[in-house]
């Protein structure tokens, strides 16, 4: 399933996701001082474009952990 369409999949569900480990290399300061450019690392991009993080923590209510588990689940099986 592409990243887009899972985040809009638990969004509509009320879910917030967080695009997050973006490949530090990319930036515009890695990229200007160190000449960096996409496709130096391609096993950080392959990951950076489709993980996202979850709204998951230890101190989270077991009904919440199971409202994002569903939304999961649902997403998923649209798919």
């Amino acid at each position: 399933m592409p990243r887009q369409l899972f985040i809009d999949g638990m969004q509509a569900r009320g879910i917030g996701i967080v695009v997050n480990y973006r490949p530090v290399y990319l930036t515009s300061y890695f990229a200007e001082e160190y000449k960096y450019s996409k496709g130096d690392f391609p096993p950080a991009e392959f990951i950076g474009e489709r993980v996202v993080s979850l709204p998951l923590f230890p101190s989270m209510a077991t009904d919440d952990v199971i409202t994002v588990v569903d939304a999961l689940i649902n997403t998923i099986g649209e798919a």
